[in-house]
């Protein structure tokens, strides 16, 4: 089974986000301000990988798959990246992502409570981090011409480490803790009553 590594995570209040500085070094995002191609290269694309998943990359990039994509019906819409790396996370995207969302305030403004996070397989990252260490330029793993980075809902299943440690928690409240709280809640309303 491939393993992912969590680059970062973050909740999206206001259906907007940061890209981070490791996954514009991942991806190659390098914006240009003017010439040929500039505004694609201010911009990241996403693909429909599967449910509550989705690919990223330049758009620059995106050009080389892009009528594949569509094709496949998997091309979800593209995002502007401000230049502090700001971009909000096209409706298409929510929806793949299943971010949930209410209305905010008088106007359209739509908030969420949902957190996303970034991932990349972990033999990618650990080549990108040993190239960068290295002190040499990131350009792409080896054997891929894109970088597999995905941004995804940070609301996954437990791992079985994870369902017995709610377990055993479910039976230490229940067998150990609740018994002592009404112990005491006992012995509080009987002062009280005195």
């Amino acid at each position: 089974m491939l393993e992912y590594v969590v680059l970062t995570a973050t909740c999206p209040t206001f259906l907007n986000t940061q890209l981070p500085s490791v996954v514009q070094s991942l991806l190659g995002f390098q914006p240009k301000t003017g010439g040929l191609n500039a505004d694609a290269s201010r911009s990241i694309t996403f693909f429909a990988r599967q449910p509550g998943v989705v690919r990223v990359v330049t758009t620059l990039q995106a050009q080389f798959v892009l009528g594949s994509e569509y094709a496949q019906n998997r091309y979800l819409g593209k995002a502007s990246v401000a230049s502090r790396g700001l971009f909000n996370i096209p409706a298409a995207v929510q929806r793949a992502l299943r971010i949930r969302s209410e209305p905010h305030g008088d106007g359209n403004a739509r908030i969420t409570d949902d957190m996303v996070m970034w991932l990349v397989p972990a033999p990618e990252y650990f080549e990108y981090a040993g190239t960068v260490r290295r002190g040499r330029p990131w350009s792409r793993p080896s054997g891929s011409r894109f970088t597999h980075l995905y941004l995804a809902k940070s609301l996954l299943p437990a791992d079985p480490l994870l369902a017995s440690l709610t377990e055993f928690e479910s039976k230490v409240e229940a067998e150990e803790w609740q018994p002592r709280v009404e112990a005491l809640q006992k012995i509080d309303r009987s002062r009280r009553a005195t």
